[in-house]
């Protein structure tokens, strides 16, 4: 008779780890994004209720408190209204707030995807402005520059934009598709709303596609040189925008589904492969890859994120209710399993003392342990 097959114990590190969760939202909320502040307080986005949420750990009870993120007139699934498929019967998204970071005066950014817009909140008179893209639909992940410019990818219909807050100047890129279909279909995408203000399409759009799919920008990330890096889902396929000329490279990658890349201290690119289940680093001076199979097949990595002060790598263990920790010098992976289950992480942030924060989130996957997502805390060295 042969004995069950145990999973071993945790190492060491992973048993004295401490990690929080507090919750965050309803049952019909989706947590996006998080943001940690220099305060020391976490921010987070409900893409599902157009919601802005701050929670405070150092307070008792880890004080929350929220605004309503600004809709205009935008009706009940934004400017997709008209030609998407129906939105969940529990959604109350107009403008679908989405990825957000932290600006160098210490206001907040946030890319309303289903709003098309950039807004911004600032924390001291919680005062609110937006800023329409004038081309591209959806706007996705957004990182700052140096000079304090945003970069945010433009996920639907194949754009990478640029936008001076101290200007007010923007503009958008349009990204080389892989073939003359992809592009034809990407640049039909006005008409295609157009015609959805005048016909309900929405049935046809529910219907399904045809095969043919398209590239999705969507991680990005600002090189130590000023660069700016973004990844093609969708595709074998990275770039790069030269931040003064404008001008765009693409890169072959040897694996699929690239997502969002983080750069390291030395301006090596890591990047977590959807698809692939691995991690990859990218040198842009020699142009060679290198990369790690994830640990517990099979993994799902959305996004990583690398902690410059020790270039340590930490990756969303997306479908494995994980974090993930590589250390890239003796290659090694930790995994530190977290307590909800059936949860979908996405991002991932630091603080100042070094601890790791993540959302879970209960979309895709509704059935989470709780019904209600978290922000998380991950403490390696608790005191």
């Amino acid at each position: 008779m042969n004995e069950p097959d145990f999973a071993p114990p945790p190492p060491t590190e992973v048993l004295r780890t401490r990690i929080d969760e507090w919750e965050l939202g309803g049952r019909a909320s989706v947590l996006h994004d998080i943001t940690v502040h220099p305060d020391g307080r976490i921010y987070s986005v409900d893409m599902n209720e157009d919601k802005l949420y701050r929670l405070d750990p150092a307070r008792p009870d880890a004080e929350r408190a929220s605004w309503p993120v600004p809709r205009g007139d935008l009706p009940l699934g934004g400017v997709f209204a008209a030609v998407g498929p129906p939105v969940p019967p529990n959604s109350n998204a107009h403008v679908g707030p989405h990825s957000l970071q932290v600006a160098p005066d210490g206001a907040l950014w946030i890319t309303l995807a289903l709003g098309n817009q950039l807004a911004r909140f600032d924390p001291k008179s919680e005062a609110w402005s937006t800023h329409t893209l004038s081309e591209g639909y959806y706007p996705h992940t957004l990182r700052f520059d140096q000079r304090g410019r945003i970069w945010y990818t433009i996920s639907a219909s194949n754009h990478v934009g640029m936008y001076d807050p101290t200007t007010g100047e923007g503009r958008e890129l349009r990204l080389p598709a892989r073939t003359l279909a992809q592009d034809a279909l990407l640049r039909m995408m006005p008409t295609l709303l157009w015609l959805g203000r005048h016909f309900d399409l929405r049935g046809a759009a529910a219907g399904g596609s045809s095969g043919l799919t398209v590239p999705i920008p969507y991680g990005i990330d600002v090189a130590p040189d000023g660069s700016v890096w973004f990844s093609q889902l969708n595709e074998h396929r990275i770039g790069r925008i030269d931040p003064g000329s404008f001008a765009i490279e693409m890169v072959e990658t040897p694996f699929p589904g690239p997502r969002r890349l983080r750069f390291d201290s030395q301006g090596r690119l890591w990047i977590p492969s959807f698809s692939g289940g691995l991690i990859a680093r990218f040198d842009p001076q020699t142009r060679e890859f290198k990369s790690w199979q994830l640990p517990d097949p099979p993994q799902v990595p959305y996004a990583l994120h690398v902690d410059r002060r020790s270039d340590t790598v930490w990756i969303c263990g997306t479908e494995s209710d994980s974090l993930i920790r590589f250390e890239p010098r003796a290659e090694r992976f930790t995994v530190y399993p977290l307590p909800t289950r059936v949860t979908y992480t996405r991002e991932i942030d630091f603080d100042a003392q070094g601890r790791v924060w993540t959302s879970n989130s209960n979309a895709p996957t509704w059935q989470i342990e709780g019904g209600v997502p978290k922000i998380v805390r991950v403490d390696p060295n608790p005191g």
